[in-house]
């Protein structure tokens, strides 16, 4: 058990200033955002579509039959709708 203590002081001891300082405005948001708020149709539908065209993107730029997996995706994406 003291090892364990002494590890988490160590971790705790050696992390720089900045990820402190980052962590404590995620904890900030996050509960800024745990309460409810109306939000845009628009705007509900942004990250899936950055989603939907990465996804896109890294299929036709990995892949040597982008067409097979084009209709893959696509058709898995349509019942998504």
């Amino acid at each position: 058990m003291a090892a364990i203590l002494q590890i988490i002081f160590q971790i705790i001891r050696h992390t720089p200033f900045w990820v402190w300082v980052v962590l404590f405005i995620l904890i900030k948001r996050g509960r800024a955002l745990m309460t409810e708020s109306p939000v845009s149709v628009g705007r509900s539908c942004l990250m899936p579509a950055i989603f939907i065209i990465w996804g896109l993107n890294t299929i036709v730029d990995r892949f040597q039959s982008p067409n097979v997996l084009l209709s893959f995706y696509i058709s898995a994406l349509v019942p998504g709708f």
